[in-house]
């Protein structure tokens, strides 16, 4: 028992700085995790002010894509956090290979780093061990707090901060970190989802340290054919050594990846179907990049809708001088490509008489050669008289 309040039920994960419990809030009734300072920094004042900084400033943080920090508590002997529980795992336990939710993982961080740096605060950690995904999809951004409060100073020379595989070149080079070294390190967990390695090659993390500050990343395409270029433009232009070349905000850098969802959506609509089969017809529903799943019977309404667009998408033609432009318009049926004769339900003729038609036909000709010679026997008959 923690606090005489938190009953400790399992460990979630253990790291150089802390580990993470999950425990029943004995007072409120809800399952909650603990971040529990290790042992070994206890007595180091400096970390310890360190690692109460990071509660403060992630409890100033409300936002649904990230996990919020209920309390801070400092006892004698220990440090901790009580956070929010997400019923999930991270990245790094369960990764995904499918590209429309590695996409949609990423809109959410960014936004929730968007919400973090607009509230002067820079994560400077962001790896796939930070970054926990619901049973219900949605991502949640934690550990703010190896991230300092922007405002506050920021001591390279004596600690080393982040993950060094995700962090970005200028941050390696000692400078201070910011909005685009946060956006780069989102880059690598994205181009990571999608490739399965990272976008360096190197037998050490130090190798891996050293060439992001020389080389630029190995293009995703190269790694994986079937991402499309324009994902892979906005990731490689993610990922650009000079941080002046990467998307201003990570809000610009998630609207990138909208737009590149609402490409996708917008050609799969368009593709036409050859099947007769419905579920076949049904275009892919865009809003499955959020995690929401629609019905067959509201996606073919949807598909519906655009037929009768293109249908009603051409455009009308201009009025011809004199014409005035609000008589209704003459219609016109259109003429189909293969006409079908109807006969009208009767019998014919030799029908009625039981003849065949060749002998109706030598019958036919017969009578009218009668009637022409009786028409020319009259004739006669009229001049001789």
């Amino acid at each position: 028992m923690l606090a005489e309040r938190y009953s400790v039920e399992e460990v979630l994960g253990s790291g150089g700085m802390a580990t993470v419990y999950r425990a029943e809030d004995t007072l409120l009734r809800r399952t909650v995790a603990i971040k529990v300072m290790a042992s070994w920094l206890q007595a180091d004042e400096a970390y310890a002010r360190r690692f109460m900084d990071e509660a403060q400033s992630a409890a100033r943080l409300n936002h649904p894509n990230v996990v919020t920090v209920y309390d801070t508590v400092t006892e004698p002997d220990r440090r901790f956090i009580v956070m929010e529980y997400v019923d999930g795992k991270n990245l790094d336990e369960e990764r995904t290979s499918s590209e429309r939710e590695a996409v949609a993982i990423a809109i959410q961080v960014a936004e929730a780093l968007e919400y973090g740096h607009e509230n002067g605060i820079i994560h400077c950690d962001v790896k796939p061990a930070n970054i926990l995904v619901g049973r219900n999809g949605r991502a949640r951004l934690v550990d703010f707090g190896i991230a300092r409060a922007a405002t506050q100073t920021w001591a390279m020379a004596t600690t080393v901060l982040g993950t060094a595989a995700y962090m970005a070149p200028e941050v390696i080079e000692g400078h201070r970190p910011g909005r685009q070294s946060d956006i780069y390190s989102l880059a690598i967990v994205l181009y990571e989802m999608l490739a399965g390695r990272l976008p360096f090659e190197g037998e050490s993390v130090a190798g891996l340290t050293a060439q992001r500050l020389v080389k630029d990343p190995i293009p995703l395409r190269r790694l994986k054919r079937d991402v499309s270029p324009q994902l892979e433009r906005v990731i490689m232009r993610a990922l650009a050594r000079n941080p002046e070349r990467r998307p201003p905000t990570a809000m610009e850098f998630a609207k990138q990846l909208e737009q590149y969802v609402a490409e996708v959506g917008k050609s799969a609509r368009s593709r036409p179907s050859d099947s007769d089969d419905p579920k076949r017809n049904v275009e892919p529903d865009a809003d499955i990049w959020r995690g929401d799943d629609d019905s067959v019977s509201e996606a073919a309404s949807r598909r519906a809708a655009v037929l009768r667009e293109r249908r009603h998408a051409a455009p009308a033609a201009a009025p011809t001088p004199g014409e005035d432009p609000f008589r209704p318009e003459k219609s016109h049926q259109a003429i189909p490509d293969r006409t079908t004769v109807h006969r009208i339900p009767g019998r014919r003729p030799e029908r009625l008489l039981g003849l065949s038609p060749p002998i109706a036909r030598v019958l036919g000709g017969v009578a009218i050669a009668i009637a022409l010679f009786l028409l020319a026997f009259g004739v006669t008959l009229v001049i001789v008289d």
